[in-house]
């Protein structure tokens, strides 16, 4: 029962932080591009996005338009970080422009970390700041890294 309310309470901080920080669009998101010059079809290409999206992320969606991704892994400090991507492809002349919209937000964990680091001791609190500033980079690198993977073997 104290787990239930807990976890009620946690979700609904969450979704206050994410209305908090839904103002400021400038440093929270960003977009990446590639272009796909191939004949190959829009579901073989949306598959094997798929595919390669699934190597750094468990949380891989099929939308319409193309993939949903949210929690791209294996860094340290990832707890302290909550991206959402959405790959769109577009049909262009000679191929197709995939788009890579990220929303890069804290996470719920890192205002608790950096609350407890901040009333705890004084210099606490930049050890969540310092992996989200830095995670914010790693994820583009890797999000970047698999546009370009992609490019390579469908051309």
């Amino acid at each position: 029962m104290i787990f239930k309310y807990f976890l009620q309470r946690t979700i609904r901080c969450h979704d206050t932080l994410l209305i908090l920080f839904k103002g400021v669009d400038d440093k929270m998101k960003f977009e990446l591009s590639e272009r796909l010059n191939t004949g190959k079809d829009r579901s073989v290409l949306i598959g094997i996005l798929e595919e390669k999206f699934r190597n750094i992320s468990p949380k891989v969606d099929r939308t319409d338009n193309g993939l949903f991704i949210r929690a791209i892994r294996a860094f340290p400090g990832s707890a302290f970080r909550l991206d959402i991507t959405d790959i769109n492809l577009i049909k262009k002349e000679y191929g197709y422009l995939c788009t890579a919209d990220v929303t890069y937000i804290p996470s719920i964990t890192f205002v608790i970390a950096f609350l407890l680091g901040l009333f705890s001791s004084g210099i606490l609190w930049l050890i969540p700041v310092y992996f989200y500033i830095t995670q914010k980079r790693a994820i583009y690198n890797v999000i970047q890294s698999v546009l370009k993977r992609v490019k390579d073997e469908v051309e």
